[in-house]
């Protein structure tokens, strides 16, 4: 790691140009910030991204720097990092680290992300209670998807509430990020969360759990509206024995989704809080 730290020593020594600098450099694996004060009285501060903008290349050099000293990181007896504090001190510059598989006693102990509460790499290791009590509730749906689909990778067993719940969330994830649509091609050519039937055997399953059956008609609505456009729908609309629809247009589609979308949200996290056992997985 030596070496790759002395690369970003050099780097931000060339880039805080500055006199007498001091400040705090904080990064995670998405992200980086940082305050630098210049002068021996301190009174004038310059935002890192701002000295990185200067150079024409600077913030992709500095994210380059960080992943190769990330990527060395993950051959030390706790590594990889998942944060990271960089110290400025005039021309010292010292590093802090936190590690992914350090011990601790209580998730209170770890270091938060730039953004959120909570390290993304314990997502991949736990859904257990702890895990679910702590969480912010913004948190949960990256938990659950991002939980389960590392023990589906890894062949590992997978509760089957927790399954439907991650169905659902995935389904909502989807829509919101590529609208019905380009959804529905891309169940013919791109890998997906889960076999589709079953996708959507259990998206229905858990709203019907949550009692929302506004949200579960915009589900029908939009497989029987589909099903002719795209053979990979038809099972589908045929496994939840949903009919054709020719009598309802796009945009009403979209309306009526919109409608209950955030409600959708609330009613899976407060589910998933109100009943953790149901869908923790001990650690």
């Amino acid at each position: 790691m030596k070496e790759a730290e002395a690369r970003l020593r050099d780097f931000l020594g060339h880039h805080i140009d500055l006199a007498s600098p001091r400040g705090l450099i904080e990064c995670d694996s998405h992200s980086f910030r940082g305050e630098i004060k210049a002068g021996r009285i301190r009174k004038k501060s310059y935002d890192l991204s701002e000295l990185l903008r200067r150079s024409t290349d600077g913030t992709n050099e500095f994210f380059d720097l960080l992943r190769g000293l990330w990527d060395v990181s993950r051959n030390h007896e706790h590594g990889p990092f998942y944060r990271m504090d960089i110290a400025i001190d005039g021309k010292r510059i010292g590093f802090e680290y936190f590690w992914e598989n350090a011990p601790f006693e209580s998730l209170e102990e770890l270091k938060p992300p730039i953004r959120g509460k909570t390290p993304d790499f314990l997502f991949k290791q736990r859904f257990d209670g702890e895990l679910i009590a702590f969480i912010d509730d913004h948190e949960i749906d990256t938990a659950i998807s991002v939980f389960v689909a590392n023990r589906r990778k890894n062949g590992q067993s997978v509760p089957e509430s927790l399954l439907d719940m991650y169905a659902l969330v995935a389904w909502h994830r989807t829509v919101v990020s590529e609208g019905f649509m380009q959804h529905f091609a891309d169940l013919e050519s791109v890998s997906q969360p889960l076999p589709v039937v079953e996708w959507y055997e259990r998206t229905a399953r858990m709203l019907s759990k949550l009692d929302q059956p506004d949200v579960l008609d915009v589900v029908k609505l939009s497989l029987g509206l589909y099903s002719s456009l795209y053979a990979a729908v038809e099972p589908i609309r045929v496994a939840l024995g949903i009919n054709k629809v020719t009598e309802i247009d796009e945009n009403d589609l979209y309306e009526r989704f919109g409608a209950v979308e955030s409600a959708i949200q609330k009613a899976w996290r407060t589910e998933v809080r109100s009943n953790p056992t149901d869908y923790a997985v001990p650690a």
